[in-house]
């Protein structure tokens, strides 16, 4: 797995990590959610490599 590969999938899983915790604790709202739905499919979409790798 490449480290792009291996970015976007650790930045996808701590969205969802995220949500879920939020969520237990009441603190997920709306904005915050959307928030994390748009990390998570800029993740999931880039094709992009970082310029640092």
């Amino acid at each position: 797995m490449s480290a792009e590969a291996v970015r976007r999938w650790t930045a996808a899983q701590l969205a969802d990590e995220l949500r879920a915790e939020m969520a237990r604790d009441g603190t997920l709202t709306e904005i915050v959610d959307a928030k994390l739905d748009e990390l998570k499919r800029k993740a999931e979409e880039s094709d992009e490599p970082d310029n640092g790798d």
